[in-house]
Formats: C-alpha cells, structure tokens, sequence
C-alpha cells in the first residue's frame, strides 16, 4: 500500500513542488540544530552524562526534523509559483527571525523561549521591549545568530547547486515522498512515545526541561502556556480577591498611621554609596542614615532576578518554599484592605498587560489605583520621549483619612534604574560622567546607571520629606539588583535575569518618622535590631503583617523577619528563570 502511495505521490505535481521547495526544508532543519547545540552545551544537560546527553539530542534532533518536515510540506503546498515563493519566504523570515531571538536569549541567559522568558515578554510594552533590546542587545550574540543564518542559507540554497549535477538532483526527487512521510512519521511518534519518557528523566534530574524539543516545540508550548496562565487569572480575578484568611485578626494596630511601601526597579545596593560605593550618588539617603531616620538592612536579597518571580513572592504570601501559582495565595494589598487599611498603589510603570503582569493585578486589590503614565500600546512608540520621571509620583501620595480615621498604606512602584538608565532621570542629575568611573565595561553606561541612583535617592527622600511630619513607617527596596559588565564569562552583558549574586543583592531601608519613633519607640526598636540579619524579602508580606500585628492562617513567626522568632539559618536560594540557586 505504502509503494502505490509513493508510485502515485511520485506522478503527482505536488513532488516536483516539493523538489524545488526542497532547500527550504534543509534550512529550517540546519538552522534549529545550531540552537539545540547551543541549549545541550549548556552546564545542566552535559552534567547529565553521556546516555542522557544522546537521548535529549535525539529528542531534540527528532522535532526539528518534523517541524521542518511540516514547514516543507505547507510551503510546497500551493501550486502557482508567486505563491510558493510568498510561502517560502515568509517561511525563511520566520524561522530567522525566532533564531535571532532564541540566539540572544541564550547569549543573555543561557535560557531559549521558555515559560518565564514569555510572561516577561507579554508583561512588557512596546516601548519597553524597543529600550531594552536597544541597550542590552550584545553585538556578538546577534552577529553569531545572523552568521549561523547565513551558513544555514548556504548550505541549503548555495551548496546543493555546487557539488550536485542535475542527473543528481532529480534522482533525489524521487525519494522526497518517502522521506517527508518518514519524517513526519518519526516526528509524531517521538512526540507521542518517547518525548514524555525523556520528559520525566529530566525532570526528576534537574536540566532545563525546554533543552529536549525544538526552538518551535518552545514557541508554540510555552507562548500556549501563558495564554492559557492569563485567561485563568481572568477568571479567577474574584476568587483571587477572596481567598481564605481564616480568622483575620488585627491584635496590634498603630493608631492612624501612614504605611508606605517603595518598590524600586533594578538597583544593586553595592552600587549606591550608603552602601559602599565611592562615589557620593545617594546623599539624601547618607544624610537620613546618620541622624537616624532611615535603617539600611545590611543583608538583604531578591527572591528572584527578575521582576515578575521576584514580585509575585515580595507581594504575596507566596515564598520560595511554597507550592503552587502566586494567586493561589493571598496578596499584600488584598489583605490589608480587608484589614480595615485605606490601601493607595501609584505607579510609573505600565499598566500594559493588565492580567499578564501579575503585579498590575496585585495592584488592582488595592482600595485606589493609578498609574502615572495611562499609557495604551498605540502610544508606546513615543513613551521613551514622553516618559515621566519618578518625581512626578509624589502629587498623588496620600496619607491618612482624618475624616474617616483610617489607617493608610501607600504602595509606589518607581521605574528607578530600569534600562534605559539615561532615560531614568532628569539631565540636571547628569552629575557623573564616564571620567568618574573607575571600572571595567562601558564607561558612559555605568555613569548612566550611577546617575539614575543620584536621582533615585532624590525620590526616595523626597517621598519620606513627604510623610515627616505624619506618624509614618517607609520601606524601600528594590525588586531585584543587576550586573554591571562584571559577569566573568560575559564581559560586555549589562541587566539582570542571570543566576548571580549581583543579580539579587538590593537595598532594604525603613524610614521611621519622628513622630512615629516618638509614639512607638518600641516599634522603632524593633526594626533597628534586627537589620544585619541574613533576609530573602519573599517574606516581605509575612514580616510587614506581623509587624503590624495583623494575623490570619498564614502567620508565621518564623517567616517574619522583623520578629524574635524569626528562622535566620533558613537557607537562602533565589531563582532564575525558574531554576534555584544558592545565596550563601
């Protein structure tokens, strides 16, 4: 049956479509196999031993040849010629296009297009996405990309015609039915039998599970996942907002007063001068640390070197030990509402990807909610010229109802240090330039970045100069630190998201008002004993409710670092891209 289905294939004119389409195929196929050596030269898959390394390969090699094998048969597909030269460019453009973007993020992270890599993408606006790959885009990752490219090209359209006369050639065609048969063939069995076997393996020895399929199994899987992520969120955004707190219990509130929580955005502590640095870029904050009013914790981590895995922990009571999706756990600004809380969020950051960005939905559980900038897609094209600067934040600051005698909780998420970092402050802060910086990488970007600080601790303080004269506690921290051109096998990468201390080592600071020191002293106390200790800020939710003694079936002591009972030898290992690391 199979040699008449090959006899009348071989007669039919989509054969001879297929013989002229045959380059196509071979590109696609050359192609994903120079990014599948990329992923299985990674560390994690060639610690897995010679046996494993093979099967993952085979795995690998297998589902590119089925894609490619597909991209082949639909490219063919069409019988006039403008059409087959429309599809086989489109084609050609494509999978160009995803080697370039897998090629940059396995240079940056050593990460394809996985699940984490996604969610970003999506949470992340035009304008965003356009500032950051123009700065953070390494010329080496795309020329290696653009390179591999072309020698796929040649390989497939230039070669053949070279070494192979015509006789050749169309003797070969005569094969192409078969061949297309088996490879899908081969293409769907793997996927059936053997995909869910290396599946498990992996899994349960710890190599990057996306490293078995091909940069399209990726694109398709993972891009499916998070749309599928998102429409869950959607339709569970009420029972989001009512999980169970069990008894709820406010034993210990301090009267009316302002809570204020800072959320920076990519700074490294070791590069603000409270904190050692040697250049003077944060003198607000060196001057709040001496008489006293601000607290700098000494030792503390994201859980994460991303935005989004770092958030979802700072934010909920999800932690690095728990189980489950961040909105399977109750959010800070949820619970302090319900807490009898008045609860206030001003950003400047996007509003884009409303349920994508777990924390525009984190947000949305405050009482109020604005954002600085309403920016709508059609205009992120011009958000870098038209970005507001994090000083405009302060006119929509709000303190506590006297009318309703009701305690606040202000939340501010700064754009603080995000790339671009010339774009993060007014150029009256440009008080460093190039000739200031004494280390390796590029000089003017670190000046950039060393400026962005200057102007960040102008925000800082003038948002605590705000609430002096209130009955105020502050709390300013970053989401995640950042790498500056000192990543020993990465000499030219700047940014975060890679699996490095630099990555997570952030400021923790407490503003204590005069007016609250002087009514709580002991509160005050509190918060200056402990803050050399060893912290990881997914506990952030857990310590700031049990300081200000709102309980519910969640409380732990030993997960409140502003607490006696607090667990300091907890061991401390943040993520990358879902992959753990050790701190300590």
């Amino acid at each position: 049956m199979i040699k008449n289905l090959l006899q009348r294939m071989n007669r039919s004119a989509y054969v001879g479509r297929l013989a002229k389409t045959f380059p196509i195929f071979a590109f696609i196929l050359i192609l994903q196999l120079f990014l599948s050596v990329h992923l299985l030269g990674e560390g994690s898959v060639m610690r897995m031993g010679t046996r494993a390394f093979l099967q993952i390969w085979a795995v690998s090699t297998f589902r590119s040849l089925f894609w490619a094998a597909l991209a082949w048969a639909l490219v063919a597909w069409p019988r006039t010629k403008g059409w087959r030269r429309f599809a086989s460019g489109s084609a050609v453009v494509f999978f160009s296009i995803l080697h370039l973007l897998e090629s940059y993020l396995l240079g940056k992270y050593g990460e394809g297009y996985t699940f984490s890599v996604v969610t970003i993408l999506m949470a992340t606006t035009v304008a965003e996405s356009r500032e950051y790959l123009t700065t953070i885009l390494s010329p080496g990752d795309f020329l290696r990309g653009l390179a591999e490219i072309v020698t796929s090209w040649l390989l497939a359209f230039w070669l053949p015609k070279k070494i192979c006369s015509r006789r050749v050639i169309d003797k070969g065609a005569r094969l192409l039915p078969a061949l297309l048969i088996l490879v899908c063939l081969t293409g769907l069995t793997n996927l059936a039998v053997f995909t869910p076997r290396i599946y498990s393996y992996v899994s349960r020895s710890g190599a990057p599970i996306d490293a078995t399929l091909s940069p399209m199994d990726r694109l398709v899987w993972n891009t499916g996942l998070v749309y599928a992520e998102t429409s869950k969120i959607r339709s569970k955004m009420s029972e989001i907002e009512s999980l169970d707190l069990g008894q709820l219990q406010v034993a210990e509130p301090y009267g009316r007063i302002n809570v204020v929580v800072v959320i920076g955005e990519s700074l490294r502590r070791s590069y603000m001068h409270c904190y050692g640095y040697p250049l003077e870029n944060t003198p607000r904050l060196d001057s709040l640390i001496a008489d006293g009013s601000v607290v700098a914790y000494s030792d503390v981590i994201s859980p994460a070197a991303g935005t989004v895995e770092s958030l979802t922990k700072v934010l909920t009571y999800l932690s690095l030990d728990s189980l489950g999706a961040w909105y399977d756990y109750p959010s800070l600004t949820n619970i302090l509402a319900r807490s009898g809380y008045e609860t206030y969020w001003v950003s400047n950051q996007e509003i884009t990807g409303e349920y994508v960005q777990p924390v525009n939905v984190i947000a949305r559980m405050a009482n109020n909610v604005r954002y600085v900038k309403m920016r709508t897609p059609a205009s992120d094209w011009k958000a870098i010229e038209n970005a507001g600067y994090d000083m405009e934040v302060i006119s929509y600051l709000h303190k506590v109802d006297t009318i309703r005698k009701k305690s606040v909780v202000q939340f501010v998420h700064l754009i603080g240090s995000h790339t671009d970092y010339a774009q993060r402050y007014p150029k009256s802060y440009a008080r460093f330039s190039s000739k200031d910086i004494d280390a390796p990488g590029d000089k003017a970007c670190i000046a950039d970045y060393v400026n962005s600080i200057y102007y960040n601790d102008e925000v800082v303080a003038s948002i605590a100069e705000h609430y002096k004269n209130e009955a105020t506690i502050l709390f300013y921290f970053s989401d995640h630190g950042e790498s500056m051109f000192d990543v020993p096998d990465k000499p030219n990468f700047f940014g975060h998201g890679l699996a490095l201390k630099s990555n997570v080592e952030i400021p923790f600071m407490v503003y204590v008002s005069p007016k609250l020191r002087q009514e709580f002293p002991g509160l005050y106390e509190r918060i200056v004993r402990y803050k050399d200790r060893p912290i990881v800020n997914d506990l952030f939710t857990n310590s700031l409710l049990g300081l200000l003694g709102v309980t519910s079936k969640y409380s732990n002591e030993k997960l409140e670092f502003f607490s006696d009972g607090y667990d300091a030898t907890r061991p401390r290992k943040p993520v990358n891209m879902k992959h753990s690391f050790s701190y300590d």
